[in-house]
């Protein structure tokens, strides 16, 4: 009885793959694996072996077939192969069906040409000028800068890209403008009223802020700001009573004489100031008072009465009171007689300004002219 023997095949099993095996029992009358000697109608493959089973058909022939089932070469697990592929950049590329044009990794399942397993291929795309080149300037701000044919104004990064050749990707500059603005230098002056401030080839009177843009050769132009306040001049009367053994002091100047005199003063912000000095003497034989009298020394503002207190009556002929620059501030004559005398109301307080003063008092006593003066500290 003639028989026939298959020549051995190969068969790859993918990864996860199981292979069905069924001997057609239509045709058969005897079978058996040659791998367990069973009589199974399917053998179940999912792993490497060489496999085969012998029938006898109807006819009474042998036949013998054999089977190698195999693994790819990269074991039971999927492949994943990985490149790289370098491109110039502005250019596009395609991944199977899909359009790549900037830096990234992408992945698709294929089909092994020699196993017919899928496996993946993973492939980054770098997108890459021939040469990069950073650069940064600075300019002054009302300046320009020229850059591949553009004039730029404005603080910021801008970026060009020199075409290349067949052979040569593009080349890419980027430059980082700075803008610097001009540097401020603040000043401050004062003048007197009537004065002038000469300031760059100015020459300024008025009080206000000052703006004045300065061009160096080098560097930014210079930005300079000029606060400049014009202090008054003050003119002032002043008419004050000494006895004949007194004096008067305005600053500097002494007075003992009757008459009108013309001071000149500095104020703190170093102006001249006028004070038209009026001087008369009381000529007197007066002798020391003998009457005891009381005036406070300090005394706050408008919260009560500013008085004079004697312990026996007098005429009080008139009071004066001078600020500290010697202008007087208050003048009355009462030709009051009495022990209490209200030289300040609470009302008219409000109207001197806080710090020291000096006053004068002139008044009888039993016949006589008496003089009291002090200083006293007002706040």
């Amino acid at each position: 009885m003639g028989g026939v023997t298959a020549d051995l095949q190969d068969v790859y099993l993918c990864p996860g793959d199981t292979a069905v095996w069924t001997i057609n029992t239509d045709y058969t009358d005897f079978w058996f694996w040659n791998s367990d000697a069973s009589s199974d109608t399917t053998h179940l493959i999912t792993s490497p072996i060489i496999e085969g089973f012998q029938v006898i058909d109807n006819q009474g022939c042998d036949h013998y077939f054999r089977t190698r089932f195999l693994i790819p070469e990269w074991g039971d697990q999927m492949q994943t192969d990985y490149d790289t592929l370098l491109l110039c950049a502005g250019t596009t590329a395609d991944f199977y069906g899909r359009e790549v044009s900037s830096d990234t990794t992408m992945c698709e399942l294929l089909t092994a040409s020699t196993s017919d397993c899928g496996y993946e291929l993973c492939r980054t795309f770098r997108f890459e000028y021939a040469d990069t080149y950073a650069l940064e300037a600075d300019i002054c701000q009302g300046e320009s800068y020229s850059w591949f044919e553009q004039d730029l104004t404005t603080a910021g990064v801008y970026e060009y890209i020199l075409d290349g050749t067949q052979e040569q990707c593009d080349t890419l500059y980027t430059l980082t403008l700075n803008v610097s603005p001009p540097p401020t230098v603040t000043q401050a002056a004062s003048i007197c009223e009537g004065e002038s401030y000469a300031w760059f080839g100015q020459q300024l009177t008025a009080p206000d802020t000052y703006e004045y843009l300065a061009s160096t050769a080098n560097d930014c132009d210079t930005l300079y700001l000029l606060d400049l306040a014009v202090e008054p001049i003050y003119s002032t009367e002043v008419e004050v009573e000494i006895f004949s053994d007194e004096n008067y002091t305005i600053g500097d100047s002494v007075f003992t004489l009757a008459g009108t005199y013309t001071v000149p003063l500095n104020t703190v912000a170093g102006c001249d100031s006028i004070i038209h000095l009026t001087l008369d003497i009381i000529s007197s034989t007066a002798t020391a008072s003998t009457v005891e009298c009381n005036l406070a020394n300090a005394w706050p503002r408008g919260l009560r009465p500013w008085q004079w207190q004697c312990a026996k009556p007098v005429l009080l002929q008139r009071w004066t009171m001078y600020d500290s620059q010697g202008r007087r501030v208050q003048h009355a004559s009462p030709q009051q007689l009495g022990q209490t005398f209200t030289l300040l109301p609470s009302t008219a307080q409000q109207q001197l300004a806080a710090g020291v003063y000096f006053y004068e008092l002139y008044f009888l006593e039993n016949g006589t002219h008496q003089r009291v003066s002090g200083k006293v500290i007002v706040w």
